[in-house]
């Protein structure tokens, strides 16, 4: 989850053993480092270990380890318990800031936050922090630009928030290579509980498993979500007849509901491994997180399972989350909202309330900022009518503490209701409005489209002068008035918003900011 680096470093590599020795009995089969980001199926980063032995053995008194892809300092999680013969052993990582669904349950938890897209992960046999650039252990898998291992071996490709190195075989593959031993596809996090999988030279039959996802993950009674399974199929031989189940029954449905991979019903592309359903959360479904088992079945009697994840919340008005304070009610709560949009940013979109399905409460804005941290999804078009569900906060920018904080969902998912829909009419502020007394006097008004009536320019166009070249520029802002607005000229005093201490008795003048 830590942030992409680019490294332009030229690297003088003395000596380095192999990245995983062939024919290792525990060895690191699946790396993970994308959880919680955006696009994410898993709300956690992950490290997957898998037995090649036909004993199980203690972990107690190892360790998992992380360094940065050309890192030589290593973060390290201590394990205990043990990885059955033929058997997974999951070890959680850190949790990241989406909303996404949990992982399967862990082994073992640690809190090393993994580079998403290039990294070391290391598997030793204590606990001690390694050291160096490629160190000895049990096993080590670079990832992406990954320093380690060297040539004739090499990482594996580069991750992203949506992929996880997966060793080939269900973890059976081993030359000491990443490159060949690994490929790079969804994350499919196993644990203890996994049917065994024994190696013996990659004839053993293998099952059937699966990813399972909600588009969108966060939703309310009424609505309907995509719900589809990733199906990689069982070897030895290929699984045929695939059929998939889910238990609906968290969401008012059935408790054997088949999925398809037809390209219908919901079903983007058929044929593509891809089982899908479209599930509409039933009215009156309690509102929570769920975790909706699904089970695979193949013509060869083999069996597997995966869950999909989603949360059901109550739909609530963008008025609800303003609030008529300062701060949202509703901060750190998983939203269901809708509206129309007004305006489009390049990180983020406004959304308004609908003509006539506002509360009436002057005192309550009914618009609100979506911050989508990139270019907002199509379905955000300015007249777009649509659902966004989200986690609500309050930002402050860092550069300025003691402003005001702006109400915003983040994390969002979008869902196009309706197009070419009219805009709120925008509000007309007066002079009135802008009360030099009252601080938050437009806290009512945050996120709505606003008009001024007649505005009285007090000052010129801001910009630069490039006195080398004796040219100005300007930029486009200005500085005005609403008419009648009174305009006092004051000394610098404690800003409202300011934390100063100040003594008893001593009444300083405080001004509006």
């Amino acid at each position: 989850m830590r942030p992409t680096r680019l490294h332009a470093l030229l690297l003088s590599v003395v000596f380095a053993l192999p990245a995983a020795p062939a024919g290792a009995q525990v060895v690191i089969s699946q790396v993970y480092g994308g959880g919680g980001n955006t696009g994410a199926p898993f709300k956690s980063d992950f490290i997957e270990l898998f037995n090649a032995g036909r004993s199980p053995v203690n972990l107690s008194g190892w360790s998992v380890q992380y360094a940065s892809s050309t890192g030589t300092t290593w973060q390290v999680t201590a394990l205990t318990g043990t990885v059955p013969a033929g058997g997974y052993f999951l070890v959680k990582q850190a949790d990241g800031a989406g909303t996404q669904p949990p992982l399967p349950t862990p082994d073992a938890t640690g809190t090393l936050s993994l580079s998403g897209t290039n990294g070391k992960v290391a598997l030793a046999s204590s606990a001690t922090a390694l050291s160096g650039a490629c160190p000895t252990a049990v096993d080590l898998v670079g990832y992406g630009s990954a320093n380690c291992p060297v040539a004739p071996s090499a990482p594996t490709g580069v991750l992203s928030n949506t992929t996880a190195a997966l060793r080939k075989g269900g973890g059976c593959t081993q030359t000491g290579n990443p490159s060949a031993d690994f490929t790079v596809g969804a994350p499919a996090p196993r644990n203890s509980a996994t049917a065994a999988n024994p190696c013996s030279g990659g004839s053993t039959p293998t099952n059937p498993t699966g990813t399972g996802a909600a588009s969108p993950a966060l939703l309310s009674a009424g609505e309907t979500t995509l719900l589809t399974v990733v199906v990689v199929r069982g070897t030895n031989p290929a699984s045929t007849s695939i059929v998939v189940q889910a238990d609906l029954s968290a969401l008012g449905g059935s408790a054997t509901q088949a999925f398809n991979d037809t390209g219908t019903g919901g079903d983007l592309t058929a044929a593509d491994g891809t089982y899908s359903y479209a599930a509409t959360v039933a009215l009156g479904t309690t509102p929570g997180a769920k975790l909706l088992p699904v089970s695979i079945a193949d013509a060869q009697s083999r069996s597997g399972s995966a869950s999909i994840g989603l949360s059901v919340v109550a739909r609530v008005g963008i008025h609800d989350i303003q609030g008529s304070g300062r701060q949202s009610p509703l901060v750190g709560a998983d939203v269901v909202t809708e509206g129309i949009v007004t305006a489009i940013k390049t990180n983020a979109f406004f959304l308004q309330t609908a003509p006539g399905e506002t509360d009436g409460n002057p005192a309550t804005s009914q618009g609100i900022l979506v911050f989508t941290g990139a270019a907002p999804p199509a379905a955000a078009a300015v007249g777009n009518r649509v659902t966004v569900g989200g986690r609500v906060t309050e930002f402050t920018s860092s550069s300025n503490p003691n402003q005001l904080s702006l109400t915003e969902i983040t994390s969002p998912s979008v869902v196009l209701v309706s197009s070419g829909n009219a805009l709120p009419a925008p509000v007309v502020l007066s002079y009135l409005d802008a009360n030099p007394v009252a601080v938050d006097n437009l806290e009512p008004y945050e996120g709505m489209r606003v008009a001024f009536g007649n505005l009285v320019t007090t000052g010129p166009d801001e910009g630069s002068i490039n006195e080398a070249n004796a040219t100005s520029t300007a930029n486009g802002n200005f500085w005005g008035v609403l008419e009648n607005a009174g305009r006092p000229f004051r000394e610098t005093g404690i800003g409202e918003l300011d934390v100063t201490p100040i003594p008893v008795g001593v009444n300083p003048p405080r001004f509006d900011t």
